[in-house]
């Protein structure tokens, strides 16, 4: 479910507040359960300002891999059309140019009408935000089935002797520098991405789906006020306007 970082930074803060508006009932405030006792609610807010922080630390690398990986990814279209190019170009036999052809209109597929797929939504829903990637579901489309069907061009080409280009970077070497360089890419986006995914279940748990979460713990804090002090105090009237969101 996308959502932004900044709301769940929001809800943070407003359980501040929360602690905040209790701490001035002074002795009106004894709840009856440990933990709705200020001391608890500190230890909880604590530890959701640390999550948060620790979200926010593993944000960064998981975008650079993303934008990196996506760089790289955009260079296999081009360079499969000049490979197809010296193709048409040399005495490869009409067959095997069709056979690449096939090859290369399963890596370029219809990108140009695709929005990327691992760019992060935003706040408001709109790119550069903060979820995770989703996998491509056109089929032949994936990165790794691009890398695979790049990995298939290749051991054509070094079965066509008539393959023989000057251009360095069209060389065979080259094109399998290419090709390991993706696997490093991909490695660095799985990796990070794994990372941030933790940190995020991290953070949904303890504000929104744990046994103890911040949520819940909100709405207990309303309801003893109110209990305690009338749904007309000022009291719960400050205590109730604390808008804590369930984003999850």
């Amino acid at each position: 479910m996308p959502t932004n970082e900044s709301g769940h930074a929001k809800n943070v803060a407003l359980f501040g507040d929360l602690i905040t508006g209790v701490q001035s009932m002074g002795d009106k405030y004894h709840p009856t359960i440990p933990l709705l006792e200020i001391s608890s609610l500190q230890a909880k807010h604590t530890s959701a300002k640390s999550v948060m922080n620790t979200v926010q630390t593993a944000e960064p690398p998981y975008r650079i891999a993303v934008t990196q990986r996506q760089g790289a990814y955009d260079k296999m279209s081009p360079l499969a059309a000049r490979i197809i190019g010296m193709l048409v170009a040399s005495d490869v036999d009409p067959g095997q140019i069709a056979e690449a052809r096939s090859i290369i209109k399963k890596i370029t597929g219809n990108q140009g009408k695709k929005k990327n797929p691992e760019q992060p939504e935003a706040p408001g829903g709109t790119t550069g935000g903060e979820e995770p990637p989703k996998s491509i579901s056109t089929s032949q489309q994936s990165y790794d089935m691009r890398k695979s069907n790049f990995e298939r061009l290749i051991a054509l080409l070094k079965n066509l002797p008539a393959y023989a280009p000057f251009e360095e970077d069209l060389k065979i070497p080259a094109l399998e520098a290419y090709d390991a360089s993706l696997e490093t890419y991909n490695k660095s986006c799985d990796e990070t991405e794994t990372a941030y995914e933790i940190t995020r279940n991290k953070r949904d748990e303890l504000l929104y789906t744990g046994p103890e979460n911040l949520a819940n713990i909100v709405k207990k804090v309303k309801n003893y006020v109110k209990g305690a002090l009338g749904a007309t105090s000022p009291e719960y009237k400050r205590i109730n306007g604390i808008a804590f969101r369930r984003l999850i």
